[in-house]
């Protein structure tokens, strides 16, 4: 596919140059960083499939398996391309991500360049974008190459549709249409797409004000605003279908990880939502106590949540008041909220308040309004240029120091999640990966101490409960081992492995009837749980 700008200027090639060399500067140091108990096991560590590098069962696997409750067949085959060219090791994993985040970079400031046709705020965007502390873990954790991957098909795509706004050809329309495609089998956070597609169509196009604006729909020539807007509309209905589809694929294979309406009511979700937008809003503007887990508050405060509505409305309410004069704040923002709307938590999907690794792609909206208001005060106002330059050189320089800083708490499991409990306060995810590593490098008991202290700050935590389980089982305490497993499978009826490992247990006591209730129960959930299957063969030999 070849991108929409014929003839970069040297000027701009320049800047594109320097934020990659500055990523590789700030980001060099990942190709130190080793794999993370957190998703990496499942993802590329003990994967067993993607550890064979890539092969044609592999890419049949990807493309029906909804492993890690994603559906994500192009994640899965990059992280293969990643074994075949790399093997098992952590480092070539790690710079590839630098790679997509370096691309990325580069095309958003090539992107806002060529629509708006204004460099220097483009550069100002993507400098931010490039260096912010808070896409350290979309960058450093393995696991999420499935953030800079799909961003990295989001931009094509805009480009894409870039080629066809000046150029309203089939030919054109398709190759965005697949370029969506390709950013949904990546990571369906991209579903927002086509919504933003519409801003763009706001602003910088302003095709809401051109009667032929929508010309691939033969005959279609709205004079009035209402009917340019409806084509504008129809024009991306194959776009929103798309995202339909995606979306309800996610929740089919996301359901068991998402939290039930009686665990989390929807008043307690709006609330949080509402209070994560502010919280990513201060933790972009001021980047600190950055961790891989914020844990689920116990209770928001009435005043918090009508304080965090109060700002949002304020926000929005001003700058629609001024999208005439400033067009661009009210896209940013737009973009900002709209893009979290996935992940903001109304649908909540694992335990956690807010994410890090969320703002990848919100961030250029949150951050296109100030760029660009920053450049036409410096049109406006020429004695505002050096200032205004000098003050991004200085932001720039503190991000890229607190990113290069933020990279080094990726260093292994250890130094992550210390990292994240002393900026979180008592955090149960935290407890669970360090017993998990603790586990492996001294042995279960100098672990146990770890997940009965998860167990103490989330009770009704079910990895907690299951670790805790395996924990006690290995050093012989099978009565305490069988208690938390019989927890466990109370929380989460349907966890295959619990009701295995409780079998386990059960059949170590002496009490083969139960052991066998356990199994034939993981086995009615999954008939092809091979592990059951073995547990079951053993009781019948065993049987007189």
């Amino acid at each position: 596919m070849r991108l929409p700008i014929e003839n970069i200027p040297s000027s701009s090639r320049s800047i594109a140059i320097g934020l990659v060399v500055l990523i590789v500067v700030v980001y060099g140091r990942v190709y130190r960083l080793d794999f993370v108990h957190y998703d990496d096991t499942e993802y590329v560590w003990r994967n067993a499939v993607v550890l064979k590098g890539l092969s044609l069962d592999g890419l049949r696997w990807a493309m029906r398996t909804g492993h890690a409750s994603n559906w994500h067949p192009l994640t899965w085959i990059s992280h293969m391309v990643d074994v075949s060219l790399f093997g098992g090791y952590p480092s070539g994993h790690h710079l590839m991500n630098v790679v997509f985040h370096a691309l990325n970079s580069v095309l958003i400031f090539l992107f806002w360049t060529h629509v708006t046709e204004n460099r220097w705020p483009a550069a100002l965007l993507a400098g931010l974008f490039a260096l912010h502390p808070m896409h350290v873990e979309s960058v450093a954790w393995i696991s999420e190459r499935k953030d800079v991957l799909s961003t990295f098909f989001l931009l094509l795509t805009l480009f894409s549709w870039d080629r066809f706004v000046k150029q309203q050809r089939l030919g054109n329309y398709l190759v965005a249409l697949m370029c969506f495609v390709f950013g949904l089998m990546a990571k369906p956070m991209v579903v927002t797409l086509p919504c933003l597609l519409l801003l763009l169509d706001f602003w910088p196009y302003e095709r809401h004000r051109h009667p032929n604006a929508v010309t691939l729909v033969q005959g279609v020539r709205a004079e009035g605003s209402f009917q340019r807007c409806f084509w504008l509309a129809v024009e991306k209905a194959p776009f929103f279908l798309l995202s339909i589809i995606s979306s309800l694929m996610t929740v089919v294979v996301q359901r068991k990880a998402m939290g039930s309406l009686e665990a989390l009511p929807l008043t307690v979700r709006v609330a949080n939502a509402l209070t994560a937008y502010v919280r990513y809003m201060a933790k972009l503007l001021w980047p600190s106590d950055l961790a891989v887990f914020y844990p689920f508050p116990e209770s928001l405060p009435a005043w918090q949540t009508a304080a965090s509505l109060l700002i949002l409305l304020s926000i929005s309410t001003f700058l629609w008041w001024k999208r005439k004069e400033y067009p661009y704040g009210i896209v940013g923002w737009l973009w900002f909220l709209g893009t979290l709307v996935p992940v903001i938590g109304l649908v909540q999907v694992g335990g956690q308040s807010m994410a890090d690794r969320y703002t990848y792609i919100p961030s250029i909206g949150f951050f296109l309004g100030p760029c660009w208001w920053a450049a036409d005060r410096i049109r406006h106002r020429p004695a505002w240029k050096r200032p205004i330059v000098f003050g991004y050189a200085v932001l720039l320089g503190w991000m890229g120091a607190l990113t290069f800083i933020q990279i080094g708490h990726w260093q292994n499991t250890l130094t992550l999640f210390r990292h994240a409990e002393s900026v979180t306060g008592p955090n149960h995810v935290a407890q669970i990966n360090l017993g998990v590593y603790i586990a492996e490098r001294d042995g279960p008991e100098a672990a146990l101490p770890y997940f009965l202290r998860a167990i103490q700050i989330k009770p009704n935590d079910v990895e907690a409960r299951f670790n805790a389980g395996l924990a006690f089982r290995k050093i012989g305490r099978y009565a305490e081992a069988a208690e938390h497993y019989r927890v466990a499978v109370s929380l989460n009826p349907g966890y295959v492995e619990a009701w295995n490992n409780l079998g386990v247990v059960l059949d170590l006591m002496g009490n083969r009837e139960a052991a066998r209730t356990a199994f034939e129960r993981a086995l009615a959930i999954d008939p092809e749980y091979e592990a059951a299957q073995i547990n079951v063969n053993k009781l019948e030999r065993k049987s007189p």
